[in-house]
């Protein structure tokens, strides 16, 4: 067990390391890095070759790998941001809108696009519940917008923390309405009632 636990770990280092390497020695910079990441990790993978096996030791590499991207996330949010109102910008002469509000809307317009294709895929058959398929398509991962914005160096623009805030309210509200969903489903209306309060 020890040696299937070292042996995907080292595969799953060796490929995480050598991925960005070959992206630049092939010169490909317009594929982001996690992007080829993922594909490197769907080769390997279960739908691939099936080199690596689960085992606890990427488990928790995973779980920690994940809380420290929520954790990055959270911290390239620029705050400062969001107390902007509409001032006057000196040199164009136009009203700075507040990302924040821009960011909501267009999360909004992503969830009602999601809504109406979600009811198509129902109508068409290929998928049952018109509810959790929104869920599923509204959902922006921050696993793939953060390393994508950091790596082009767009975290310090107001279209970079626009960006950012999309993908944090629709990992976010998602994130909630699966969970209300989930409590809805399995009939605890109590449970969903607190965790509604909560939040």
């Amino acid at each position: 067990m020890e040696h299937t636990s070292l042996t995907s770990l080292m595969v799953v280092v060796a490929i995480a390391f050598l991925v960005p390497i070959l992206l630049h020695k092939l010169k490909l910079q317009t594929l982001p890095v996690v992007v080829a990441e993922i594909v490197a990790g769907l080769i390997i993978g279960k739908s691939g070759f099936d080199l690596v096996r689960e085992d606890p030791i990427l488990e928790l590499l995973s779980l920690l790998g994940f809380i420290y991207l929520m954790f990055l996330s959270g911290v390239e949010i620029d705050f400062t941001f969001f107390t902007r109102g509409k001032k006057r910008d000196s040199s164009t002469g136009r009203a700075n809108i507040n990302p924040f509000i821009v960011a909501v809307l267009i999360f909004v317009v992503i969830l009602g696009l999601s809504y109406g294709l979600s009811v198509t895929l129902v109508n068409m058959g290929l998928a049952d519940d018109a509810y959790l398929m929104t869920i599923i398509i509204a959902t922006i991962s921050l696993g793939v917008v953060v390393p994508v914005l950091k790596e082009k160096k767009l975290l310090g623009t107001a279209l970079g923390q626009t960006l950012l805030l999309i993908t944090v309210i629709s990992d976010f509200v998602t994130m909630i309405l699966l969970a209300v969903y989930i409590s809805w489903m399995s009939g605890s209306i109590a449970k969903m009632l607190l965790l509604l309060l909560f939040f």
